[in-house]
């Protein structure tokens, strides 16, 4: 193989997009769920057993948000999982306000 014929395969082989790291679906579904449930500010003044509902809620919601993403690179599934994570917000807030207590979040 001559000189040329091997920096070539070399140019081509660089030249050749690199698969970028793509979580699990479950990763990504753990990272999300993690966010919101860490945010205290969601649950307001919800005592346990007025709270479960809407955490189980979230939950299923987050799964079906993270499914969504399978097969998307990083940085695209990000942009999935930031728009339904704002939304996912929005609605535990107001269904926490529903239940009767009006949460940090929904003031700001």
């Amino acid at each position: 193989m001559s000189f040329f014929s091997r920096l070539l395969r070399r140019i081509v082989a660089a030249a050749r997009p690199r698969p970028t790291t793509v979580w699990p679906v479950e990763a990504r579904e753990q990272r999300l769920a993690e966010r919101l449930l860490e945010d205290e500010a969601l649950r307001g003044d919800l005592e346990d057993d007025a709270w479960q509902p809407v955490q189980t809620w979230l939950l299923e919601q987050v799964g079906q948000l993270a499914a969504t993403t399978a097969g998307l690179n990083d940085s695209a599934a990000q942009v999935v999982l930031d728009d339904g994570e704002a939304r996912l917000r929005d609605a535990a807030v107001r269904r926490v306000s529903t239940l009767g207590t009006r949460p940090e979040a929904a003031s700001e």
